[in-house]
């Protein structure tokens, strides 16, 4: 009986270990588990049913001030310097337009982003993506200022796609810089910098395992705030991204001088003392080719391209030289830019930064690689872009768009800039022109395209853009000679009339007009006396694309402010290409009474 009893004993402190172990076990368990029944994941987003990358483990609902319940996956991780990396990368492609569209993204035209443009802009040789985020609408209120987990997973999946395919990123916040980080006009400027500090102590923890591949970008465009004052912010988000674990400590930062304008820049910025930050700056000069404002519509002379040389060479001797690298976050045309100026000052730019050590990074808003399509509208320039920031000389054309009036072809003359170069043949699709089609003069570098041969492409043939002529080298990008037949354009009114009888023009004023194979360049609208019609720019006879007008195969559309400010009666001049076509139009306006 004696020994039965310790039996029974031992039955009963085994059952109570077990019980104590099961009970810690299911407290375990139930910390673990997320118990707000707003729980999600992002194969529940209606954008993608992919998974997300690598890297932290999204919180898992938005209540705001609640922690991410696990640590971060650390990436492997090579430790590279600014100067380093800098040395490394050839040239880089902005993905504008996107995840810093507002308030979704999609919301601008370029759709949801997916894993085939990443192949693209890899395969087309580009070695960094920048990746703008506007962040301000997916964060919560105050005071914790949670950032929507979905967004947040949303950025990361975009961001591993990009370094899943061994790229360069650039990571930023973008628009928020002019929705509540212009503090000069902020009411509450100090809550207004909380937020912000808020949004990169999240944005630094979550990408915080991510390899030295990924870039931090402060801050796009800094605007309405003191150059010292942004000197210490940049100093505070710097201080968050090292403090915030991780592979953080050594990440490579990039920081903006005020604007990312160059003259603002080096006249305010202070150089941090940390070895893996490298400045940014924007550059879109001369602003009016860039975008095609007050009729410049090429570029190209001499004093145009020692323009960037001067430049660039204070930018390098003021920053570079000191051991702070520079990446031109942001460049390129924006308008409808004559083809052969375009592709030179692609190549002169990209070329020119390189030489002075800094990265150029091309600005893409959709009007480059169109995303929804699926293919480059310009090949041409990105070919000319990537060669550039490698050293490979670009070869060109005189020009990218050869006009022939109808029944009036000639044995045409264009001349080549080799750069070092050799010409290996010219190509009509997979045709190549032979010795009866072109003359070439090796010791002038000129082509002349023969009679016989252009009245064959054009025969039969009806207005346009009826073919192109390919031009190839020893080496750099193709030069495509679009061959356009035209004959003069015609109005299809006698006039254009302005009533603002019952108030001002509310909507576009069109101007019909049949285009007859030549293409639209520039407009300008003058009043009788000479006097510029523009009231903003009473220096300027020609007048803005995209803010004052546009145009379609069918009409040049006025834009309603620019259509009131005509209160007298004027002329608009419509200039096409080829250069030297134009077309007059009378305008009359009626006032109110």
């Amino acid at each position: 009986m004696q020994s039965h009893g310790r039996y029974g004993l031992y039955v009963v402190i085994v059952i109570g270990v077990l019980a104590i172990a099961s009970m810690l076990l299911l407290a375990r368990d139930n910390r673990q588990k997320p118990t707000n029944e707003n729980h999600v994941t992002l194969q529940q987003e209606e954008h993608s049913g992919k998974s997300i990358g690598r890297g932290l483990i999204a919180a898992t609902d938005n209540t705001a001030g609640e922690e991410p319940s696990e640590e971060p996956v650390l990436d492997p991780f090579e430790p590279i310097t600014a100067v380093d990396a800098a040395a490394q990368i050839g040239v880089g492609w902005n993905l504008g337009n996107q995840l810093d569209a507002m308030p979704n993204e999609g919301d601008w035209g370029n759709g949801i982003v997916d894993t085939s443009v990443f192949d693209e802009v890899k395969a087309a040789g580009f070695d960094l993506v920048r990746i703008p985020v506007s962040w301000n609408d997916h964060i919560g209120a105050a005071p914790d200022y949670t950032i929507e987990t979905l967004w947040m997973n949303r950025v990361e999946e975009v961001v591993d796609w990009a370094l899943d395919r061994n790229m360069w990123v650039m990571l930023n916040v973008h628009h928020d810089s002019w929705k509540y980080m212009n503090l000069d006009k902020q009411a509450d400027p100090e809550e207004s910098l909380r937020k912000f500090l808020k949004v990169w102590e999240q944005i630094a923890q979550r990408f915080s395992g991510k390899s030295e591949r990924l870039m931090l970008e402060t801050l796009n465009e800094p605007t309405d705030i003191d150059p010292d004052q942004l000197n210490v912010l940049n100093d505070q988000i710097l201080q968050i991204i090292r403090s915030s674990g991780g592979n953080n400590k050594e990440r490579l930062v990039v920081e903006p001088g005020l604007h990312t304008n160059i003259d603002e820049t080096i006249k305010t910025f202070k150089k941090p003392n940390d070895p893996y930050v490298i400045l940014t700056v924007h550059n879109y000069d001369p602003w009016d080719y860039v975008s095609n404002w007050w009729g410049h519509v090429t570029w190209g002379t001499d004093s145009d391209k020692t323009y960037f040389d001067n430049m660039f060479k204070r930018l390098h001797d003021k920053f570079v030289a000191d051991g702070l690298p520079v990446i031109i976050g942001e460049f390129g045309t924006l308008g409808t830019n004559e083809r052969h100026s375009k592709w030179i000052y692609h190549d002169h730019f990209v070329r020119t930064a390189k030489k002075y050590g800094m990265v150029s990074v091309w600005w893409d808003n959709g009007e480059h690689l169109d995303r929804l399509r699926g293919y480059w509208n310009d090949p041409i320039v990105k070919d000319i872009i990537v060669n550039a920031s490698h050293g490979i000389a670009n070869s060109f054309v005189e020009t990218g768009d050869l006009y022939i009036r109808q029944d009036e072809a000639d044995d045409t003359a264009l001349q080549l800039e080799l750069n070092g170069n050799t010409m290996t043949g010219i190509f009509n699709g997979d045709a190549v022109l032979g010795e009866d089609d072109y003359k070439y003069d090796a010791d002038t570098a000129q082509v002349t395209i023969k009679r016989v041969y252009l009245e064959g492409m054009l025969k039969d043939k009806g207005l346009g853009d009826i073919g192109q002529l390919t031009f190839r080298f020893s080496q750099g990008a193709d030069q495509v000679v679009h061959v356009h037949q035209y004959k003069d354009p015609v109005l299809k009114q006698k006039e254009l009339v302005i009533d603002r009888s019952g108030g001002d023009i509310v909507g576009d004023t069109g101007i019909e007009l049949d285009y007859n194979g030549t293409e639209m360049a520039r407009l300008k609208a003058v009043e009788a006396d000479g006097q510029s019609v523009h009231t903003e720019w009473k220096d300027k006879q020609y007048v803005n694309l995209s803010d004052d007008f546009t145009f379609d195969a069918y009409r040049v559309h006025l834009k309603a402010k620019f259509a009131n400010m005509f209160d007298k009666d004027a002329t608009i001049t419509l200039e096409f290409w080829p250069s030297g076509v134009e077309l007059e139009v009378p305008v009359k306006v009626i006032n109110k009474q």
